[in-house]
């Protein structure tokens, strides 16, 4: 979670970070909070009150967006798991892995590259509901695919 105050704040687990918001909001002074899921549910009230009724805040980014997102956004699409983070004794096939334990994968010299660039000029995806119905549509515009 981002948090643009108009102030300087020092309270304990800001970090200030250099970021372009989203609209291009100006940025003031911008903090990231770092919690867990379950952390930050059971402080959602506490931020809500603190945060976003406080004048000084410009705004709060980032609060809702789903931990899969978040995953992909920080270590990518392809990972492994950091080898330092695997004790000797444990197993790694079938074990759950914190996101914090997993790394982005480079390409070796013999994996096929992953969506390599020119293959796909545009792609559009539509997500479409109707009660508890989902209809989801890839529709792929350089080999007409759907």
């Amino acid at each position: 979670m981002y948090i643009n105050s108009k102030t300087v704040n020092n309270g304990d687990g800001f970090k200030q970070v250099q970021k372009q918001l989203p609209r291009n909001r100006k940025s003031y002074f911008l903090y990231e909070s770092k919690s867990a899921e379950d952390h930050f549910r059971e402080r959602y009230y506490n931020i809500k009150y603190e945060h976003l009724m406080n004048k000084n805040i410009e705004g709060i980014y980032e609060t809702k967006m789903p931990l899969t997102f978040r995953a992909l956004i920080d270590i990518g699409c392809v990972v492994r798991p950091k080898k330092t983070m695997i004790p000797r004794t444990d197993q790694a096939l079938g074990r759950t892995y914190k996101i914090s334990e997993l790394e982005n994968k480079p390409p070796g010299p013999n994996d096929p590259q992953y969506l390599s660039s020119g293959i796909y000029e545009r792609i559009y995806l539509l997500h479409s509901t109707m009660g508890a119905r989902h209809f989801w549509g890839l529709f792929i515009e350089a080999t007409k695919e759907i």
